[in-house]
């Protein structure tokens, strides 16, 4: 196939900028193309990206790099991309004239709204616009973009969506352009204006009855916004350092095709996405996609061969390369955050790119077992919190075993191009190309920061779905380096091997953090060798900690790892992905610092003046976050005080929504799950056990396949026989067969426990409370009965219950 970007200008058309697209014209050409067309043009600057008027007759064509994105992608995966030179959307007098092809369009950004419709058919589209081409009477084109609102939905809210259309297409036709743009700036900043708690809340609730309570939380007290400074640009800018001179003069040989994709893989990667996922540059939601296709895709088939015929194109780099700074560039958010070194303030750039391609590879992971744990593993982020302890308490005995826990700088802005799109040619080679097509070692992609444009030229971008398995495939040649796995036959790079091999217990890493456990000798030699190496790839640690096995009773000379920049701690206290692992007293008060920010959350949730969206909030979402973790990583006798903190928070929150206090019995019938007739608002103490132990079960074969030699397989640590005893003596408390055994088996999944301690519970309460209360319990438990709690807290389904039905 003919290079994209030489094929030669289309004859002069009247729609020049959509001939110029078509035809696959680099940006210049379609810029001049577009300048010829109006010489006369206004620059502004719209939220996220930098949007040129151009005057055309008797109205105006808005024109976007990102808009400029979403129209080839329309063309890309149509039969007109190849088709001689026609206009691609080619409007009559009013949308449903439209010809029978695929249509992106752009919306004003909201938190909870879609940003970018893919429609398959005329019916479809006409129920949101952001990005529509009208004619004019007088010949032209308007392009009405970011100012109209699209709101999802179904049928019931077709009307309504074509009425808001309609109505701000004839504001935009009577002129009315300022305003239209001010209305779409301003719910484009919803994300800028968050550190103001008005804003954060009425963000949270629209969340909240879409049915994402836990990213409602999330906007609600998770990490704010940077302010934007230049001191918070400049950091900014920071995080993407320019590329060495090694990536600019690198090669590789010629990608090979990517794999074939049918449709089914296609969906089946659709139905994967995250419910509200961000999207990319290009407005492109996952959420969309299920809701155009549906769940098994028989309602929209030509949709989804039309989505296949574009990610093939795609992923086989044959998109513009005009077009590779914005599809392979993404949206850059800096969060706030503190340096761990320097105790300063900084920043966390976050990047938003395209939702193609985010499909776990299984070649991929055999290739990183064991040692990465961060792709394609489930309860991957728990494994090094339950493995290190096992090996401590394996080698409390040993007074010369070390563990060295570190972390990674900005790991995914940094880490070398070339040495990524090499090793991820040799064990995902499906893949090269659209990597070579997003990450080029020759040229930048855009990341768009608020009204300003970063470069990221090395390294790729933080966020990108592809990026963590990326760092990983290098990860891995450091860990071939230390001698710890063999090369892939034939691989074309590789580091400096240290001779003779290192000799490790255990060598775990997630993403950018892991740690090495062996004798003290063979830890300094594989740190010694990392930190040699390491810059060749572009890695540098942020910490360094030192542990020893033996706690306070070693015989470890620390000064040559002090030499090296790190820190020690002779107690052996340490926390490796938010557990803490040492003594009593510092995982107590380690898990009291997260119950105190915890609470935090519980009082912002609280103060919702919607008590049905609090509740929604309160049963769904406030302890499946950090708290949640602890319990499935930490033993309860580590955290049992934060817990019960915390749940005392939660009942306060309660309390606190629905206006009235409640005695110890209604609050343990609030506890029970919906099922049994409760409100589903379980303590965190009490389902801790449970979680542990099924943390436990999830985890056994990945700590195994990491420490062959460890413990054998029976698991019959004091954390495990303990909290199988405390469950046993619930049980046998509330009348009940205690028939749960100390050995990780499926019989210990954190549902089967769960189950059995809802019975124990709801069987105690009973026991406590009259005839009538339990004949109430009941009705509350009946088929049906409990529905209304389980939806969210939309205003259709729930306006007339409103906060007095609530207490």
């Amino acid at each position: 196939m003919a290079d994209p970007a030489a094929s030669a200008p289309p004859p002069r058309h009247r729609y020049p900028v959509l001939v110029a697209w078509q035809a696959r014209m680099p940006i210049t050409q379609a810029g001049r193309a577009l300048q010829d067309c109006a010489p006369m043009s206004t620059r502004i600057s719209s939220e996220s990206f930098p949007v040129d008027l151009h005057r055309t007759g008797y109205g105006r064509t808005t024109w976007s790099p990102a808009a400029s994105a979403a129209n080839w992608l329309v063309g890309a995966a149509t039969a007109a991309f190849t088709a001689p030179a026609l206009p691609l959307l080619s409007l009559q007098d009013h949308p449903r004239s439209s010809p029978k092809q695929a249509r992106m369009l752009m919306s004003p950004r909201k938190p909870w709204v879609t940003d970018c419709y893919l429609w398959p058919n005329e019916r479809s589209w006409t129920t949101a616009t952001g990005l529509v081409a009208t004619h004019r009477n007088g010949g032209g084109v308007d392009w009405h973009g970011r100012c109209l609102a699209a709101l999802p939905g179904g049928r019931k809210k077709l009307q309504r969506n074509r009425s808001i259309i309609a109505n701000r297409l004839g504001r935009w036709g009577l002129g009315e352009r300022r305003s239209l743009w001010i209305e779409a700036s301003r719910n484009a900043s919803l994300d800028d204006d968050a550190a103001v708690d008005l804003v954060r809340r009425r963000v949270a609730v629209g969340l909240a009855r879409l049915g994402l309570p836990g990213k409602a939380v999330q906007r609600l007290t998770g990490a704010r916004i940077a302010q934007p400074t230049p001191e918070v640009e400049d950091a900014m800018r920071a995080k993407f350092p320019p590329p060495p001179f090694r990536q600019i003069a690198s090669s590789r040989p010629p990608a090979p095709p990517c794999w074939e994709l049918s449709e089914d893989d296609v969906l089946r990667a659709a139905r994967s996405f995250p419910k509200g996922s961000a999207p990319g540059p290009s407005g492109l939601r996952g959420d969309f996609l299920l809701q155009v296709f549906g769940e098994d895709g028989a309602d929209h088939k030509s949709g989804v061969s039309l989505l296949a015929a574009l990610v093939l194109r795609l992923a086989n780099g044959r998109a513009p390369r005009g077009m590779q700074p914005y599809l392979g560039g993404a949206k850059g958010t800096a969060l706030a955050k503190t340096n761990k070194q320097t105790g300063r303030a900084d920043v966390r750039p976050i990047c938003t790119g395209e939702v193609f391609l985010r499909a776990a590879l299984p070649a991929l992971r055999e290739h990183l077992q064991p040692h990465q744990l961060a792709v394609g593993i489930p309860a991957g982020a728990e494994v090094m919190p339950h493995l290190l302890p096992r090996w401590r308490g394996h080698f409390c005995g040993d007074t010369g075993r070390v563990c060295l826990a570190y972390d990674q700088s900005n790991a995914h802005n940094v880490v070398d191009r070339h040495a990524f799109l090499s090793r991820m040619q040799e064990v995902a080679p499906g893949l090269s190309r659209w990597l070579e097509y997003i990450y080029p070692t020759n040229k930048p992609s855009n990341v768009f920061y608020r009204d300003t444009i970063i470069l990221s030229a090395a390294g790729g971008q933080q966020g990108c779905p592809l990026m963590t398995a990326c760092h990983a495939v290098v990860q891995r040649m450091l860990l071939e380096s230390l001698g710890l796995v063999a090369p892939p036959a034939g691989t074309a790079l590789t580091l400096p091997r240290l001779e003779p091999p290192v000799q490790l217990d255990i060598a775990p890493c997630l993403a950018d953090d892991g740690f090495l456990g062996g004798a003290s000798g063979e830890v300094l030699r594989a740190l010694k060798h990392l930190l040699a190496v390491m810059p060749q790839v572009g890695l540098r640690f942020s910490s360094l900690q030192l542990v020893a096995a033996a706690g306070p009773h070693h015989r470890v000379n620390f000064d040559p790892f002090l030499a090296l920049g790190c820190s020690v701690n002779g107690d052996g206290d340490i926390e490796v992905l938010k557990s803490p692992i040492g003594t009593d007293a510092f995982c107590q008060s380690y898990s009291q610092g997260l119950v105190d920010k915890q609470l935090g959350v519980l009082d912002a949730v609280a103060a919702i003046p919607d008590a049905q969206v609090g509740f929604y909030l309160l049963k769904y979402s406030c302890n499946a976050s950090r708290l949640h973790h602890l319990s499935w990583t930490t033993p309860l006798a580590h955290c049992e005080a934060g817990l019960l903190a915390f749940d005392a928070g939660m009942r306060a929150a309660f309390q606190r929504l629905v206006g009235c206090s409640l005695d110890s019995t209604s609050w343990r019938q609030a506890t029970l799950p919906l099922r049994c007739g409760g409100l589903g608002l379980r303590p965190a103490a009490a389902v801790a056990d449970a979680a542990y132990l099924g943390s436990r079960v999830a985890t056994a074969a990945r700590c195994t396949a990491l420490w062959p030699s460890g413990p054998g397989g029976a698991d019959l640590d004091r954390w495990v026989a303990s909290a199988v005893a405390r469950c046993n003596l619930r049980l046998h408390d509330a009348g009940l067969p205690s028939s749960l055994r100390p050995v990780i088996t499926n019989g210990l999944q954190k549902s089967a426990v769960t189950k059995q301690l809802d019975q124990a519970a709801l069987a105690q309460w009973k026991a406590d409370v009259t005839p009538d209360d339990v004949c109430r319990l009941h009705t509350g438990a009946a088929t049906g009965a409990r529905t209304l709690w389980e939806l969210p807290p939309r205003l259709t389904t729930t306006s007339p219950m409103r906060n007095s039905p609530l207490q």
